[in-house]
């Protein structure tokens, strides 16, 4: 059972819509989720304050523009003086990628900046963000982006199609090549596959039952759907249920994509879904 926190919470959000850019496409609907979900997470118990959270969007309305060096900053800061008993949440909106490496397939993010900055590789997100936590401090990821499953080359990632998610969850661990007796405490919940890309809705409001707070048009259909999940539940649901109530409610609405659950940790999938 993973144990409750009562350490430090500091937040990273960043939203990203590319506003004026033709490379990469403009998107409509990244700074949005960031706004959407940070009343969320402060209801959660994660402080909207300075010192507790750093936001990075582009509409000219955050101190800090979301750029590779910015980026780079805000990850550092984060995980700076993690300790156990420490929640940590990080939100990423935008355009993900996936690229050719000597040595397969890397999935990215892509700051404002990418045209002279380039893209920010799995492998670095894995060494900033992952690598340098401690034992008993959790990391909750939201990768609203495309090819985002493999983004944080964590050890587990738990597939399947909707018809059979159930029993794939239960059994099914794609073990990648990490030490068993790596114990940080990561979760990642990604907009698709690898292989997918990630839909940017045009109006959230006629496709998610999203709390009054919530509502203000485009918006990742990841993060719509992970907040309708979530928002005004009496008890918290399970990593199975939130999962399969976000990917139902995607192909209800007609999206293709197929959120992911990744984890450091082969978490028990029946357990109640916490980010504190």
């Amino acid at each position: 059972t993973r144990a409750s926190l009562n350490g430090n919470r500091r937040s990273v959000l960043i939203g990203i819509n590319y506003s004026g850019l033709s490379s990469p496409s403009e998107l409509r609907g990244c700074v949005n989720d960031v706004k959407r979900m940070r009343p969320f997470v402060e209801r959660l118990g994660f402080p909207s304050n300075e010192g507790s959270q750093m936001v990075l969007l582009d509409d000219g309305s955050t101190p800090l523009a979301p750029t590779m060096a910015n980026i780079r900053g805000a990850i550092a800061w984060l995980v700076e003086g993690a300790a156990a008993g420490d929640a940590l949440f990080f939100q990423y909106s935008g355009h993900g990628g996936r690229i050719q490496g000597s040595d397969g397939f890397h999935e990215t993010l892509c700051p404002l900046d990418m045209a002279s900055e380039g893209q920010l590789l799995d492998t670095e997100l894995f060494e900033t963000l992952v690598a340098p936590l401690p034992s008993g401090c959790r990391l909750t990821v939201i990768l609203d982006s495309c090819h985002s499953a493999g983004a944080l080359n964590l050890p587990f990632l738990f597939t399947g199609t909707e018809g059979n998610l159930k029993s794939a969850l239960a059994g099914e661990a794609v073990q990648m090549a990490m030490s068993r007796n790596w114990l940080r405490d990561v979760i990642a919940i990604t907009g698709c596959r690898s292989d997918q890309t990630s839909a940017d809705v045009g109006n959230v409001d006629l496709q998610f039952d999203l709390q009054p707070t919530a509502r203000s048009g485009a918006g990742g259909a990841l993060t719509s759907a992970f907040i309708e999940a979530l928002d005004g539940r009496e008890a918290a649901p399970s990593y199975l249920e939130l999962l399969e109530a976000i990917r139902l409610k995607l192909a209800e609405e007609g999206f293709t994509q197929v959120p992911q659950l990744a984890s450091s940790l082969l978490v028990d999938l029946t357990s109640a879904f916490s980010m504190l």
